[in-house]
């Protein structure tokens, strides 16, 4: 579900999937502090393949 989301966002940013991955991966930490819980459920939505 995740996976082609990820692939079109990367092809519009002109970044690699894996960078893509990284920066999505940082910001979600930084919500972390906000809403645990949410934060922890889209990580794994976006990183599930």
């Amino acid at each position: 579900m995740a996976a082609p989301l990820l692939k079109s966002l990367a092809e519009s940013l002109g970044s690699p999937e894996p960078a893509v991955r990284l920066i999505l991966s940082l910001v979600i930490g930084k919500i972390r502090f906000v809403n645990p819980p949410a934060s922890r459920l889209l990580l794994l939505l976006l990183l599930h393949r």
